[in-house]
């Protein structure tokens, strides 16, 4: 594509220019974060911090504050829409004496921060898969090395769709908005249908509950912000795939702030569902088949073709997101072209 840079237009990369469209590239951002999903994986992590309340007002606060800075970074894709994204952007506004520096250092954080988020996605992979063995078999149980074996098999696959398979990403990307979104219903409703006595609205909005150890409550509540802040992120995934839109200065700004959007709405619709439908919150310090999520849905009904079916759902929802995040972080490795602008 070519992109602006001091007021010159110059040909940056020769990747496919209309590999993607807005839909897809949704796809590969909404794949990343897998909201509607995603946020009911994190409820270990406010066991005992906070409850449901904080899980929920930490939810708002943190959606809201990070809606804010996807506007932001919007603006930026909008002006400067470069394959490199935030180290490009760095490269273009510093100025000339601080930019080699600040932008060879965005570059590293923004490559620890995409490989951290790949090795973490394939490590959740493999627990799934291996969540799964244990559910369809009572004597199976995984060990270490079968865990690693197993997230090495997720790269791999990820690796395969994004080279020898690429041409078929764009359909799977979008494809799974619809699935994502279809599974989220899908465990809402039931878990909804199902779950009675439900949880009762003081129990969900009101009674805190702190075994953190820590005598401020505020401080529990920021703990609590987490859930939210990992929920909604990664907003510079839509920003690397600039080069490979046909119309990036319009179509990325679009990407982020859409997507945004439908992840924080996603996400506090399943998290009120969860507040109402955890009926067993003690039962998540040991769960079923090691996962959460699992555990709450055989609270809710247990039936193991029922849990068997979440698992697979989760399989593929982790597989899926490691394929977009190599998607991501490999375009950020491409050429940044961050001297021509320093």
């Amino acid at each position: 594509m070519e992109t602006r840079e001091e007021g010159q237009i110059c040909d940056a990369t020769q990747l496919d220019q209309n590999r993607f469209n807005i839909w897809s590239t949704i796809g590969i951002q909404f794949s990343v974060t897998a909201a509607p999903l995603a946020i009911v994986s994190y409820t270990t992590l406010i066991t005992g911090v906070g409850g449901s309340p904080f899980y929920f007002w930490g939810f708002l606060v943190a959606a809201i504050g990070q809606i804010l800075v996807a506007v932001s970074l919007a603006e930026l894709a909008s002006a400067y829409p470069h394959t490199s994204g935030q180290i490009f952007w760095t490269a273009t506004l510093s100025s000339r004496q601080q930019a080699p520096f600040l932008s060879y250092f965005n570059g590293i954080m923004t490559t620890f921060g995409w490989t951290f988020a790949a090795s973490g996605n394939a490590v959740f992979a493999a627990e799934f898969f291996a969540s799964f063995g244990q559910l369809v078999s009572e004597a199976y149980k995984p060990t270490s090395w079968q865990i690693f074996l197993l997230g090495l098999a997720s790269i791999i696959v990820a690796l395969l769709l994004n080279t020898l398979l690429i041409k078929c990403l764009p359909g799977l990307t979008i494809f799974m908005v619809v699935f994502l979104n279809v599974a989220a219903l899908f465990i809402c409703i039931t878990l909804l249908a199902v779950v009675q006595p439900r949880a009762s609205a003081n129990t969900a909005f009101l009674d805190v509950v702190n075994e953190t150890g820590w005598s401020s409550e505020g401080l529990v509540f920021f703990l609590g912000l987490l859930p939210g802040m990992m929920t909604v992120c990664l907003f510079d995934t839509a920003a690397h795939m600039a080069e490979e839109l046909p119309h990036p200065e319009r179509q990325v700004p679009i990407v982020m702030i859409t997507n945004s959007i439908l992840s924080a709405l996603g996400g506090l619709l399943m998290v009120i569902c969860l507040i109402f439908c955890t009926t067993h919150p003690e039962n998540l310090l040991q769960p079923l088949a090691g996962m959460p999520i699992i555990q709450i849905c055989w609270d809710a009904l247990p039936s193991t073709a029922f849990v068997v079916v979440i698992c697979l759902i989760y399989c593929f929802m982790t597989l899926n997101g490691l394929v977009s995040i190599i998607t991501g972080c490999s375009r950020s490795w491409w050429l940044t072209d961050a001297k021509s602008a320093i």
